[in-house]
């Protein structure tokens, strides 16, 4: 299954790649902000899985990775072509640290 998750997040990457290539209003840096998303939720997911957590830990982080890497994904997607003045980059990067957060609680959590 560890693999398996690594494969279907090369496979998301590789896709979001295809259709920016097919669609004119979806700009490079639409494309490689969106697969900078995939790679860090893939790679969230991946660690989890991998750690020594509790079950219960790893089922609640995988879930919360799933749904924030969707926020992140959304606002890559929908985000302008600059990173000055851009809320979708606070936004992102605000999420980004509410993960490190909670991977970090989720850690000293599991060895009280």
């Amino acid at each position: 299954m560890k693999n398996g998750i690594l494969i279907i997040g090369l496979v998301l990457v590789f896709l979001n790649t295809l259709i920016g290539f097919v669609f004119n209003k979806y700009s490079q840096f639409n494309i490689g902000f969106v697969d900078v998303s995939i790679i860090i939720s893939t790679s969230l997911i991946y660690l989890v899985s991998r750690s020594e957590l509790v079950d219960g830990f790893k089922i609640g982080l995988t879930t919360f990775y799933s749904f924030t890497g969707f926020i992140r994904i959304i606002c890559a997607a929908v985000a302008a072509s600059t990173f000055s003045n851009n809320t979708t980059v606070i936004i992102f990067i605000s999420v980004i640290a509410i993960e490190i957060i909670s991977t970090v609680v989720a850690a000293f959590m599991n060895k009280a």
